[in-house]
C-alpha cells in the first residue's frame, strides 16, 4: 500500500509540475527589467544629443550677433576709404541678408521642435487604480520609451538639419560680405 501512495505522490506531483508549467509565462521579467534600463539610457543619450543641437544653435546666433558687430564697427572705421558701388553692395547685402536667414533659421532649430517625454500623471493614476502586475507595467514602460525614442530621434534630427542650414547661411553670408567688402577697397 505504501507502493501505491508513493506512486499516487509521485504522478500527482508530476502534474502539478505540468500545471505550473503551463501557467508560467514564456516571458523573462528579467529580460524587461534589463530592456528598460537599456531605453532609459538611450532616451538619457539623445535627449543630450538633442541639447546639444539647442546649443549649438544658439552659438551660431550669437556668431552672427559677432560678425554683425565686427563688420559694423570695421566699416565705420574705414568708412572713408571703401568706395561701395553696385559691385561691391549685392555681395554685402545677399552677406547681410543670410546672415539674417542664419539667425532665424537657428532660432527655429532652437525653439521649433520642444520634447514632451515621461510619464503623465494620468499615467500614474492609472497605474495606481489598476494596480497591475509587474510584467504588464514594464511592458507598457517598455512601449512608452518606444514611442520616446522615435519622438526625440526625429525632433533631434529635425533640429539638426534646421541649425546646420543656419550654419551654411551662416558661412555662404560671411563668404559674400567678405568678397563684397574687398570690391569696396579694390573699387
Amino acid at each position: 500500500m505504501t507502493a501505491q501512495t508513493e506512486e499516487s505522490d509521485e504522478t500527482g506531483d508530476a502534474s502539478k509540475d505540468e500545471d505550473e508549467a503551463a501557467t508560467e509565462p514564456a516571458y523573462d521579467i528579467e529580460t524587461y527589467r534589463h530592456a528598460l534600463e537599456e531605453a532609459r539610457r538611450t532616451l538619457d543619450q539623445q535627449l543630450e544629443a538633442f541639447n546639444d543641437v539647442t546649443d549649438k544653435a544658439w552659438r551660431i546666433v550669437q556668431m552672427n550677433g559677432i560678425i554683425a558687430t565686427v563688420y559694423t564697427a570695421a566699416v565705420a572705421n574705414a568708412l572713408p576709404e571703401l568706395s561701395f558701388t553696385y559691385l561691391s553692395g549685392i555681395p554685402i547685402g545677399l552677406g547681410l541678408i543670410l546672415l539674417g536667414v542664419s539667425v532665424y533659421l537657428a532660432t527655429e532649430g532652437q525653439e521649433a521642435q520642444t520634447v514632451t517625454i515621461g510619464q503623465s500623471s494620468d499615467a500614474f493614476e492609472s497605474l495606481r487604480a489598476t494596480d497591475p502586475p509587474e510584467i504588464a507595467y514594464l511592458y507598457e514602460t517598455l512601449k512608452d520609451y518606444e514611442t520616446w525614442i522615435d519622438q526625440v530621434n526625429e525632433k533631434t534630427t529635425t533640429n539638426g538639419d534646421t541649425v546646420n542650414t543656419a550654419k551654411r547661411a551662416l558661412i555662404v553670408g560671411v563668404v559674400f560680405i567678405v568678397i563684397g567688402t574687398l570690391l569696396a577697397v579694390v573699387v
